[in-house]
């Protein structure tokens, strides 16, 4: 064997690359779907036969190719791409919270300038083209829009969040799939991606307008902003904290964000962004609600 070939989703390039790296072959990188930043990173997701989180392989070199043809891409479940943009949501708001807290990014090193740049540039193509591009992927036409928010998901998302770390969305994202609700064959890695973006928002305390943003675009890409929307609405107390409890043990990357973190202070930021969700779903369903500021 001379070459490792992965067509497919996320998880077929990271079974391609988990291959390559123990038989120390290249790997080429061919993904059908723009999900996930999977095929142009050098870590391969290893989950177990329940469809939760294991651990992650570190690869000796990132994929020695990547081939990515638009029309396919187009010709995929639109909700594919969607999970890409609410993936590649994160990047951004991860990198810039290791760089606060002094954190290491996922190779041990810190992060650069032009990996924060890499991080804003992908933020700021989806919120310019991801509406359009979902448009253009609905109708099958490959436009400008599209092709960049497919470099956004695959690429720039790749590169920004390796050479710029994780924080608490990837770590609510991983430990979360321990709840049946939140298997990926459920919810899609960047479904909850985006959901747990909106929770690291409100454990920083980020501006409301911040928070808007991000979430009307989720909302008008089809995103979760709240728990209902991955099925969790009617979920106890005790049962939430089974996952945040193991989202904040220590060596997850919860622990990259700039101050201490404990459970309670995550489980009151899941609630505060479900209320906030329920809030602008309410204003959108009906925009001449008012509500009075709290005296």
């Amino acid at each position: 064997v001379d070459v490792i070939i992965g067509a497919g989703g996320g998880k077929a390039m990271d079974t391609a690359k988990a291959v390559a790296h123990y038989l120390s072959r290249p790997v080429v990188c061919i993904p059908t779907v723009a999900s996930t930043d999977a095929p142009c990173s050098g870590i391969a997701g290893v989950y177990s036969d329940e469809h939760f989180f294991v651990k992650g392989i570190f690869l000796r070199s990132n994929p020695q190719l990547v081939l990515v043809d638009t029309e396919i891409i187009i010709n995929a479940p639109i909700r594919f791409l969607i999970a890409g943009m609410g993936d590649a949501l994160a990047t951004k708001f991860e990198a810039e919270a290791c760089v606060k807290a002094s954190a290491l990014n996922l190779h041990g090193g810190k992060a650069t300038a032009a990996s924060l740049k890499i991080a804003q540039l992908c933020f700021d193509i989806l919120m310019e083209y991801g509406i359009q591009a979902k448009l253009c992927a609905e109708r099958k036409v490959v436009t400008f829009s599209l092709e960049k928010v497919i470099e956004a998901v695959i690429l720039l998302s790749g590169v920004g969040f390796e050479s710029g770390g994780l924080a608490a969305a990837h770590a609510l994202q991983q430990h979360f799939t321990i709840l049946d609700e939140m298997h990926e064959d459920k919810i899609y890695h960047g479904e909850a991606v985006a959901l747990f973006t909106l929770v690291q928002l409100a454990l920083e305390n980020q501006p409301l307008e911040i928070v808007h943003q991000v979430m009307k675009f989720c909302y008008h890409l089809g995103l979760p902003i709240t728990l209902e929307d991955v099925g969790l609405d009617e979920a106890p107390e005790e049962y939430l904290m089974k996952a945040v409890k193991a989202a904040c043990k220590e060596g997850t990357h919860m622990h990259n964000l700039p101050f201490p973190v404990d459970p309670k202070m995550v489980y009151s930021a899941i609630m505060l962004t479900d209320a906030l969700g329920q809030e602008f779903k309410k204003r959108k369903l009906n925009p001449n609600i008012k509500y009075e500021k709290s005296k």
